[in-house]
């Protein structure tokens, strides 16, 4: 490779670990997260979901919210809640107030959340409801997106990963995934053997604190030279594997409590 071609390849790379805010896991953890909720749906959550997204997958919605995003500048602040990383608590007034570009993501997850479970609502609006849920709930997860320290959620704390300029925000929304080098099929197989401990429980609150406490112990314990490498990637690689199923195991809890008592019409 000459060197005007591999000065393009470095640069496609820290492209690639940049993505705004508002992208919380990138395309491949949103799907392996869907993925892992769709293999835990009841028999009746499953086919409620089937008749609301006309026989497609919860992956293959699980980005919808992004794109939508795109042309809704509104609806940018539904993606995250900027909780005070060491305020540790959430605090509607402070965290939540109405903006430009919308409250944030623990509003929309409730807003959505009243809809899908109203069986008298006409179905594309569940459905709509369904896809934003879809992406929201693992939105939560991803402990950047529930947290700042006045960097805008990780945006504005400049690190390099292994050896590639980027930010923190980009390090966990998608490149502690795409270091492994795992596929998504690969990523939920791992997820669905992997034994962690999770059952569903808890409120969107309770995630988004839960969120906070993760950033803080984990994600913001950086060297002081902020060179993030193998340390710093074997370190968090359990932590991203435990929020990835959290996600994904809340999420499918979440639709199956709601079509156990609503059908769709």
């Amino acid at each position: 490779m000459g060197r005007v071609a591999r000065r393009i390849a470095l640069v496609l790379v820290a492209l690639a670990l940049v993505p705004s805010q508002s992208f919380g896991w990138g395309r491949d953890g949103h799907q392996v997260i869907a993925n892992l909720a769709q293999s835990r749906l009841s028999p009746q959550a499953r086919k409620g979901v089937a008749a609301l997204l006309h026989g497609a997958t919860l992956a293959s919605v699980s980005t919808y919210a992004d794109n939508y995003r795109n042309n809704h500048p509104e609806t940018g602040r539904w993606h995250y809640v900027n909780i005070p990383l060491t305020a540790g608590h959430y605090d509607p007034a402070r965290d939540c107030a109405p903006s430009p570009e919308g409250d944030c993501i623990i509003a929309a997850i409730e807003r959505f959340s009243t809809i899908l479970a109203d069986a008298s609502r006409p179905a594309d609006e569940r459905a709509e409801a369904l896809r934003f849920l879809v992406h929201f709930v693992a939105d939560l997860h991803q402990p950047l997106h529930a947290t700042t320290k006045d960097d805008r959620g990780g945006n504005d704390t400049q690190v390099t990963f292994f050896g590639q300029p980027t930010n923190l925000h980009a390090v966990w929304g998608s490149g502690l995934m795409e270091h492994t080098g795992l596929t998504v099929t690969a990523w939920t197989d791992l997820l669905k053997r992997s034994g962690i401990s999770e059952e569903g429980h808890g409120t969107p609150v309770q995630w988004a604190e839960e969120s906070v406490r993760v950033a803080a112990k984990h994600a913001y314990r950086l060297p002081t030279n902020r060179e993030l490498g193998q340390a710093y990637f074997d370190a968090n690689l359990p932590i991203l594997r435990q929020q990835l199923f959290r996600a994904g195991v809340r999420l499918a809890a979440f639709l199956n409590a709601v079509f156990q008592t609503n059908a769709v019409r």
